[in-house]
């Protein structure tokens, strides 16, 4: 398997980002600097709460449209 220079030196700047950030991330825990569960939970909750889908403007539960988007 051969690499071009190019792709070579592209994957070595790529993992030295991905170092840097774990590295900052490690620091931040070190300095105590993390979410509380609290805040953990709120982050999921608001993230998968649930959402209408679709050209639908709003749907309910069962997923029947109340309303299109071009009403």
């Amino acid at each position: 398997m051969t690499f071009s220079r190019k792709g070579t030196r592209e994957f070595r700047d790529l993992e030295r980002w991905q170092i840097e950030e774990i590295e900052k991330g490690i620091a931040e825990v070190d300095r105590g600097e993390f979410a509380s569960d609290k805040e953990v939970e709120r982050s999921l909750k608001r993230l998968t709460r649930w959402r209408p889908a679709g050209n639908c403007r709003f749907r309910t539960r069962k997923g029947k449209c109340n309303g299109s988007v071009s009403e």
